[in-house]
Order: C-alpha cells, then sequence, then structure tokens
C-alpha cells in the first residue's frame, strides 16, 4: 500500500511566466485555473501524480490540504503556500523541488514521512546558485 508523506512549501515566482501559470494551477483556488497547456520538460511532469502536490491529503497525516497563491500589488510576484501529503511512489516531492529549483523560484519547504517521528527533509533556495 505505501505510506504518506507530508510536504510543506511557500515561496515566490515572478508573475506572468509559465513556472507561475504551474504554480496557480497547482496552488490556486482548485477549478479556476486550467493545466497549462505546455508543461515545463522536467522529470517532475512526467510524474502520473505530478498535480497532487498541493491538492492531496490523508487522515494519516493531515486530514486537508491547505494552499494558496497571492498576487502581490507591489511586487510582481506571486506567493504560494501549501500543506499537503501523498504516497510518494515516484519521488514526485524530490522532483518537485527540483523543477521549483531549476526555475529559479525561491522557496523553502520539507517533507516528512508518514513513519518517521519529528525527522524532515529541508529544501530551500534563495534565487541564487551559490555553486
Amino acid at each position: 500500500m505505501g505510506m504518506y508523506t507530508e510536504i510543506h512549501v511557500a515561496g515566490n515566482v515572478k508573475a506572468g511566466t509559465k513556472a507561475a501559470e504551474v504554480i496557480e494551477y497547482l496552488f490556486g483556488d482548485s477549478g479556476a485555473v486550467s493545466v497549462p497547456s505546455d508543461l515545463p520538460d522536467h522529470p517532475f511532469f512526467k510524474c502520473s501524480r505530478w498535480d497532487c502536490i498541493g491538492a492531496s491529503a490523508s487522515y494519516y497525516l493531515s486530514p486537508i490540504a491547505l494552499k494558496g497563491v497571492l498576487n502581490s500589488q507591489v511586487y510582481d510576484d506571486i506567493y504560494f503556500h501549501s500543506v499537503s501529503n501523498l504516497k510518494n511512489y515516484d519521488d514526485e516531492i524530490e522532483k518537485f523541488f527540483s523543477w521549483l529549483r531549476s526555475e529559479k523560484i525561491r522557496h523553502y519547504g520539507h517533507s516528512r514521512y508518514e513513519e518517521t517521528k519529528g525527522e524532515v527533509t529541508t529544501y530551500y533556495f534563495d534565487g541564487e546558485d551559490t555553486e
């Protein structure tokens, strides 16, 4: 059957970009935004359940998925936040954070496997590659 993995993520992306369209689809009002017609060429979007990030929940962790986006009136950015959980069969969570980094989307997040108590994997990117 598999276990659930909880994911928390928050960040911001430049408005009007392809990446912003994906973020608005994943974390905006359900049904208000259509699936972007031209998905990025990244392994995350090859996962059959890529769109479960931000939408999936179970009673084993948090029984409700929380998500939201805010279009800034001051900056030309879209801010997003989400708490959800899913069965991470195809490494959707790692691939999601990899996609955020590849698009240079500022973010902070962490994931926690259902059976681990207090152990989390942390993801952070401030928009600048330091390598």
